[in-house]
């Protein structure tokens, strides 16, 4: 009696351990799901910026103002999760001041008018990147010296957006990111 009593017992606990196993597989997926879907739209973000970047350099302006108004639908569902706390104090103001940019950018009647802000964008898209991936592939903070201007960039290669004509190589790369730049912070590997 006492051996099928332990013989239940035991298929009791395994079948409470798988149990417990696919409950585990099942949150971490989700949390591995949301992971990918903040990245994805990290990515996006990053994707807006760019054809902003390019539309300036093209000097389109309804372009420009399409990138832009993408570019601000993206930066506000922005999600700063997985930040020390010194990092999420401080791109929230990042954040919030793309938001005011990026609408300030889309009142523009001159596409010549933007540069300033769009080197500032630029500055500030930079100090998201830097503490959090937007991008599988190396990213590229660049700067000219000429037009006193920072832009990011996807191309190691320089290709100035603010003189595409008569400078378009004028510049240099400031930092770069990769994927083995990022760190997961010791409070994110929960």
């Amino acid at each position: 009696m006492m051996i099928l009593a332990n013989k239940s017992y035991t298929k009791i606990l395994k079948g409470l351990m798988v149990c417990v196993l696919f409950s585990l597989s099942g949150t971490l997926f989700a949390q591995e799901e949301a992971a990918d879907t903040d990245f994805l739209q990290r990515e996006r973000l990053l994707t807006t910026y760019f054809k902003a970047k390019d539309a300036y350099a093209e000097q389109d302006l309804p372009a420009f103002k399409a990138a832009l108004t993408a570019f601000q639908s993206e930066i506000k569902i922005l999600r700063l999760k997985g930040l020390v706390f010194e990092d999420m104090v401080r791109l929230k103001k990042v954040r919030d001041s793309l938001r005011i940019s990026s609408a300030e950018l889309l009142q523009a009647d001159n596409i010549k008018e933007a540069k300033v802000s769009l080197s500032d964008m630029g500055s500030q898209m930079w100090a998201l990147v830097e503490k959090m991936k937007f991008s599988e592939t190396p990213v590229y903070l660049q700067y000219c010296p000429m037009e006193k201007a920072y832009w990011v960039s996807d191309e190691k290669t320089i290709f100035n957006p603010f003189s595409p004509v008569i400078m378009p190589a004028c510049g240099s790369v400031v930092n770069s990111l990769s994927e083995v730049d990022y760190v997961t912070e010791a409070c994110c590997l929960e």
